[in-house]
């Protein structure tokens, strides 16, 4: 798909009593182009919180940079995104069945700005009422060690009280600079 002359236009939603979610319809190889649709959801709709009918997803991330050089098709109107939301949406979506997710960056009209601060003052509740909540840190590389950070990690949180000890002699030498890159990732410096 190439990319359309029209840009997607936000229709207006209450923002104190709506919220946008996007399903992002499968694919079947990575580089398939990115579709979906937005969908507006009752707020307030979901807050039975012993019984919640969320069926979306929230997403913690960090946006990337300004330029938005990658895109969705969304609504079958071309939606401007960042590289760093393309390279989420791209690990996110399934194979088979569609996956419905609240991404600010793509569910909020961001050049409204009375629809921005709503959404925002929300956010503690959207994301107590998802049904699931994942945090992007970012596309891995290779020299990242991943599953071996999150062992350490996993290790100091159930083997300590408190701050974990920084004693990185022995077999926890080689753990330094892979969970010093993961420590700064700009999710966890982004505040």
């Amino acid at each position: 798909m190439e990319v359309p002359s029209s840009i997607y236009q936000y229709p207006p939603i209450n923002p104190d009593q709506e919220i946008r979610v996007l399903n992002l319809e499968p694919a079947t190889t990575f580089g398939d182009p990115l579709v979906g649709s937005l969908v507006v959801r009752k707020l307030h709709a979901t807050l039975d919180l012993v019984a919640p009918a969320s069926d979306f997803h929230c997403v913690s991330y960090c946006w990337g940079t300004k330029g938005n050089t990658h895109h969705i098709w969304c609504n079958e109107q071309c939606l401007p995104i960042t590289e760093n939301v393309d390279q989420m949406l791209r690990h996110l979506r399934k194979v088979i069945s569609s996956r419905n997710l609240l991404i600010d960056a793509v569910c909020i009209d961001q050049s409204n700005d009375f629809e921005k601060a709503a959404q925002v003052t929300a956010m503690g509740l959207i994301y107590r009422i998802a049904a699931k909540v994942h945090v992007w840190l970012g596309t891995a590389s290779a020299d990242d060690y991943i599953p071996s950070v999150f062992a350490a990690l996993r290790n100091w949180a159930l083997n300590h009280q408190g701050v974990p000890e920084t004693n990185f002699d022995g077999e926890n030498a080689s753990l330094v600079v892979p969970l010093k890159a993961f420590l700064t990732r700009p999710w966890f410096t982004r505040r």
